[in-house]
């Protein structure tokens, strides 16, 4: 089920995270939103603004668009009591959509005024960023991610072969 989730504690252990949402609304595509969905400026996107936690630890500050083209009625899920800890999950079960792949890249930032609050870093402490593309089984990107990792008791693991 967390098939894509990269995060383990030093030992190498993976804990499962749970979330806490902090934004979930219809939007016009940005540019960044717009390109990477090959969708016009200002088309309808879906985002999501939440917290991961491991170990009741914020750890993960995350900022998802999703792809309305291919998630009709998506803008249903903007309670944020409603919003499931496992989106991929949801995504393959009310749209049938199987996410089969991601691509990341990763660099370094430091912490800004929403990591501070949601993560409770120091401002410019140093932090992961992690930019995901998720495609569906038919190559179609359906998800656009950015998360901002705290590092200092978690870190992103991959193995490559």
């Amino acid at each position: 089920m967390f098939r894509f989730f990269r995060m383990q504690d030093a030992a190498g252990q993976r804990t499962l995270p749970t979330s806490k949402a902090y934004l979930a609304e219809l939007g016009a595509a940005r540019e960044d939103e717009a390109e990477a969905f090959s969708i016009p400026l200002g088309a309808p996107v879906f985002r999501i603004e939440r917290v991961r936690l491991l170990d009741h630890t914020p750890v993960l500050n995350e900022y998802i668009s999703l792809n309305c083209v291919h998630m009709p009625g998506v803008e249903h899920l903007a309670s944020l009591h409603t919003l499931p800890n496992t989106l991929y999950n949801l995504f393959q079960v009310k749209y049938n959509i199987t996410i089969a792949k991601a691509k990341e890249s990763i660099t370094a930032v430091s912490a800004n005024e929403s990591d501070v609050k949601r993560l409770g870093v120091k401002f410019k402490v140093p932090l992961l960023a992690v930019r995901r593309l998720a495609y569906d089984i038919n190559e179609n990107i359906i998800e656009l991610r950015y998360t901002r990792c705290v590092t200092d008791v978690f870190c992103y693991y991959t193995e490559l072969s």
